[in-house]
């Protein structure tokens, strides 16, 4: 990864003030989800490095390399066996027209793919790679949620919760403000 392809990525959670106890495994839960979140998705991170930052009033995560763009990939659909897949005349069954249609194409659009206890039919499509910057509000929500919490806190009438109210959130990648909504913030 280049370093014009990578910028540092800096996630920061201030709160009211977090039970002194659970600080550091909050911290490291925190960091864990979010690179967790990074390799789901594939996007390159120098995971090894990161770096987690906590006090009693936040929680703060430092990747120091993170891609600016998710990678294109191929995506594979796995549909019914070919021996279901088509009739006796060599016809579409229900169970292949089905399929297409969940993939959103035609059956002539539908391969048959190889797996190693069979033939099936399948779909393949190529889906392009999303910046970087539009998946970390994601990211940080899936992390918040795996936080290791016994009893969530929720303030005011909305419907998420955390351990404490949550006041101020900054999401960085390099200098570009990144633009989402978490905790309300």
């Amino acid at each position: 990864m280049s370093t014009a392809t990578a910028d540092a990525l800096l996630i920061e959670i201030g709160t009211e003030e977090l039970p002194p106890k659970s600080l550091d495994e909050l911290a490291a839960a925190f960091s864990t989800g979010v690179c967790a979140g990074l390799g789901k998705r594939d996007i390159e991170a120098d995971v090894a490095a990161v770096k987690t930052y906590c006090s009693p009033r936040r929680l703060a995560v430092l990747v120091p390399r993170v891609a600016k763009m998710q990678p294109d990939s191929t995506e594979e659909i796995w549909g019914p066996p070919a021996s279901v897949g088509l009739d006796a005349s060599g016809q579409p069954t229900k169970a292949l027209i089905g399929f297409a249609k969940k993939c959103g194409v035609d059956v002539s659009a539908l391969q048959q793919l190889t797996k190693a206890d069979g033939v099936y039919f399948g779909f393949r499509r190529e889906r392009r790679g999303q910046p970087t910057a539009a998946l970390i509000p994601e990211i940080v929500a899936e992390a918040l949620k795996a936080l290791p919490i016994p009893k969530p806190m929720r303030w005011g009438d909305h419907d998420y919760s955390f351990v404490r109210p949550a006041h101020w959130l900054v999401l960085l990648l390099g200098a570009e403000v990144i633009d989402g909504e978490i905790l309300g913030l």
